[in-house]
């Protein structure tokens, strides 16, 4: 009976142009059909749409009177009917400069401030939680009308300082955290992406000032972080699904085993009382792109509040179940952070993972830019195990590296990078990717120097670092068509040279200088190849002509020869000795050409660079089109993976939830 009594009214509204005999107070009394509307509106042929734009409006403005005024169900009525009719609005005639007029009609400035500041108070008010639910899925969707985040008009109306409040309100409140953790992190993901494109980021206050919003927002970051590193170690089994079997693992790791994101909890506590089935399958393996809003909104967060950075060095505190060892949680969010790139960097064969690797890459970045934290990188006080993934080849299983308890931070980073460099020399090769894995290390490197402090794992990283100067120098052919591999060939070189240069201080023993040694003049010919690669881009831009190619010309190879000045100067000088040698001697034992190396550190001249630990500043703007890119991934992944309230509750026992409440 009621769904057939709201379906006329839908008819009333745009079959029959009657919208002015309909009872108001009726229709949002009535239980919101979205099928029906829907498939009304879809039903209007295209021509005829713009006769229905009366009839459009007249429903969102008795919608957002609804939404401002109404504190019970004729409330989800109103949000569920404004965000079903202005996204199937959006799909027919699209998101153009004319969708607002014609949604909204001619007063939608005033509507729309109206709307935000409607919502923003049921968040920030001691209205039901199952109204705040509501409240913040229908500004997720909102967020999500359009799938290209920059066509979207109404997400400016949203850049506010009293609808930004609510951040700091919901992560400092341990159950509104909870239960709207994961759709406030979508919502902030997607409007601090907007923002950032219209360059307000500094006119308006920091999101989250408040020191306890601030580790609640943390906390919300590492139980989600936490839980999707919990899936990807059970898919690959490396956990077992019961808790006994994996305490002790556990208790290693870090991780939250067995336990459902925190948040899913929560809201499938509250949900449940009205019929919604929330549950989620956690045992399929983890896409890390499908959730990468969690990490989106990290990082615009991070981006602006210096003290998010400062607080990832603590162990925000876990709400979970009593069978969970207190143990689990001593993990900090930067340990955290570290370990869920590994998995994340273990397969970058989807567009997603590729998305996602990219932004964790970011994230380093933005951390390693902060001189506090590269203190406490080096501090030995800080040490600990931090589990890395190390993906499988065809020389080695996967498996998970603990590593040893007295490794600091920047070691673990280090060998993280380290295994990324040398784990993705593919034909599909991700140069971006690679230009941030290395500025990353140059920095952590140059504060090495300036700190006279030993770099961890540094066999590991020259080892990497040439294995990418051999790839490119080998690959020149069909790679210098994907990306400029003199600029990033000079990458490599500048932390060689400083290896070289400042082996004193970075290198921990004598033994590791004549091993640096050692293998430059093994290698010689990954010098020697990308020489000549150099010289002849020179050769050929200048035959070309600057004039005719100046757009395309390029320094780079001309400062990739510039580095590459003391590797061959060390081939160059040693090279002759061992051929003397050998050529009397036969081939020479590893122990012979050591001690040529040593024998010849005296006679060797090396260029002293300047500004080798002048890192080239990263500009983060350049990355605008990249966080375009994820956003809008985040809107498609909401779309894929959302089930619309409406189809899953029992309207009855919602009514009866929310009866208590003045009509």
């Amino acid at each position: 009976m009621t769904t057939s009594k709201i379906s006329f009214l839908y008819a009333q509204l745009f079959e029959h142009d009657a919208y002015a005999s309909i009872n108001w107070n009726e229709f949002f009394l009535l239980h919101f059909n979205g099928n029906t509307l829907r498939e009304m509106l879809y039903r209007i042929p295209p021509e005829c749409v713009v006769e229905k734009r009366a009839a459009f409006s007249e429903l969102t403005n008795q919608c957002v009177a609804v939404i401002a005024s109404q504190r019970n169900i004729k409330f989800y009525n109103a949000c569920s009917t404004l965000t079903s009719s202005i996204f199937t609005l959006a799909n027919i005639i699209g998101v153009s400069p004319e969708f607002l007029e014609f949604a909204f009609g001619e007063e939608f400035d005033v509507i729309l401030r109206k709307l935000v500041a409607s919502l923003s108070s049921v968040l920030k008010s001691d209205s039901s939680m199952y109204l705040k639910i509501i409240t913040i899925d229908t500004a997720v969707c909102i967020h999500c009308l359009a799938v290209d985040l920059n066509a979207n008009p109404i997400v400016p109306y949203f850049l506010n300082d009293e609808f930004c409040s609510i951040f700091e309100i919901i992560f400092s409140d341990a159950e509104l955290r909870a239960t709207l953790g994961p759709d406030t992190m979508k919502v902030l993901a997607l409007l601090k992406t907007k923002e950032h494109c219209l360059k307000t980021l500094m006119e308006m206050k920091s999101v989250m000032n408040d020191n306890i919003a601030i580790m609640g927002f943390v906390q919300t970051f590492s139980v989600w972080i936490r839980a999707l590193s919990d899936r990807f170690l059970l898919s690959i089994g490396q956990l077992s699904e019961e808790m006994d079997t994996a305490e002790s693992f556990s208790r290693k790791v870090g991780i939250i085993v067995s336990v459902v994101f925190l948040s899913k909890i929560s809201l499938e506590y509250y949900l449940s009382s009205v019929g919604v089935n929330h549950c989620k399958d956690n045992s399929e393996e983890p896409n890390f792109g499908e959730e990468i809003e969690f990490v989106l909104a990290f990082y615009n967060v991070m981006a602006c509040s210096r003290k998010v950075t400062g607080s990832l060095l603590t162990a925000p505190p876990v709400e979970c179940d009593e069978g969970v060892p207190p143990a689990v949680q001593e993990q900090s969010v930067l340990c955290s952070l570290l370990s869920f790139s590994s998995y994340v960097f273990g397969d970058l064969k989807s567009e997603s993972s590729k998305h996602c690797s990219k932004l964790c890459l970011l994230l380093l970045l933005r951390i390693a830019d902060d001189g506090y934290i590269l203190n406490a990188f080096h501090d030995v006080a800080l040490s600990t195990e931090v589990p890395l993934y190390i993906k499988p080849q065809l020389h080695r299983a996967g498996h998970l590296d603990f590593g040893d308890p007295s490794r600091t931070l920047a070691t673990s980073l280090l060998f993280l990078l380290a295994e990324f460099l040398r784990s993705h020399l593919t034909r599909s090769f991700l140069f971006d990717h690679y230009q941030v894995a290395l500025s990353v290390i140059h920095r952590i490197v140059v504060h090495e120097r300036k700190c006279r402090l030993r770099t961890g794992c540094w066999k590991q990283l020259f080892l990497a670092l040439m294995s990418v100067l051999q790839f490119l120098g080998s690959n020149e052919h069909y790679l210098s068509v994907q990306g400029d591999i003199f600029r990033l060939a000079s990458q490599v070189m500048v932390v060689v040279n400083l290896f070289i240069t400042y082996g004193d201080v970075l290198l921990p023993d004598a033994a590791s200088y004549d091993f640096l040694y050692y293998e430059i003049v093994r290698q010689h010919s990954v010098f020697t190849r990308l020489n000549q690669s150099a010289c002849s881009t020179i050769q050929k831009q200048s035959l070309e002509g600057s004039a005719e190619n100046g757009a395309f010309h390029n320094d780079w190879p001309s400062k990739l020869i510039n580095q590459l000045m003391n590797a061959l100067s060390i081939v160059n000088h040693i090279t002759p000795k061992l051929t003397e040698i050998s050529s009397k001697q036969g081939t020479l034992s590893e122990e012979q050409v050591l001690k040529v190396v040593q024998e010849s550190f005296d006679s060797l001249n090396l260029k002293l660079y300047d500004g080798l630990d002048v890192f080239e500043n990263f500009d983060f703007q350049d990355e605008t089109s990249f966080l375009f890119e994820m956003s809008n991934s985040v809107i498609k992944n909401h779309w894929d993976r959302r089930v619309p309230i409406d189809a899953q509750i029992v309207y009855n026992k919602l009514v009866e939830t929310l009866s208590i409440m003045s009509v």
